[in-house]
């Protein structure tokens, strides 16, 4: 099944993450995208597996987005049988890992904390340098009721602040681009 000229490409990348991340998210043609700086290109659709032939030839991880229906956070068996679906998905098409998009949540950090921890227990079984990475707001205001930061940051390879909502409110000249 795989598309790769290399099948190798259509495996996830065995080599260790790199010291500094630098995190592209998109959702329309992955052809645009400069793969020269960035270590992961991370989907919020369904993943092209000539994405993936192509940012892995270059050492690239590709991850995608991980919505969880949070109403079901609290039934340990529906969690359960998530990860174990995102598990087969990533090792079905080959990807990195997943990016979990769980921003907003209100309910009892618990049950949150245990799906992150056996997300990452599981894909780190199955290959220890997949890539589990957390959305975080960069207004934290509120979220410390819900979200166990601490807890959370031991069982994730990195947490992505989000500024989506920011940058929109932003002029134009105030969007300045990342510096090396």
């Amino acid at each position: 099944q795989c598309s790769c000229t290399d099948a190798s490409l259509c495996q996830p990348l065995s080599t260790p993450p790199a010291g500094r991340e630098v995190f592209a998210f998109f959702t329309g043609n992955w052809t645009n995208l400069n793969f020269s700086t960035m270590t992961t290109a991370a989907a919020f659709r369904a993943v092209d597996p000539q994405l993936v032939c192509h940012a892995h030839s270059l050492g690239v991880r590709v991850v995608r987005s991980a919505p969880f229906d949070v109403s079901r956070i609290e039934n340990s068996t529906a969690r359960s049988d998530w990860v174990a679906s995102q598990l087969a998905s990533i090792k079905a098409t080959g990807l990195d890992g997943l990016n979990l998009d769980i921003e907003g949540y209100k309910g009892d950090p618990k049950p949150l904390t245990a799906l992150v921890t056996e997300l990452y227990t599981s894909m780190k079984a199955w290959n220890v340098h997949s890539q589990l990475s957390f959305d975080l707001s960069i207004f934290p205001d509120g979220q410390s009721a819900h979200y166990n930061h601490k807890d959370l940051a031991k069982v994730l390879d990195f947490i992505v602040p989000m500024a989506c909502e920011f940058t929109r409110s932003l002029p134009y000249s105030a969007r300045l681009p990342l510096a090396d």
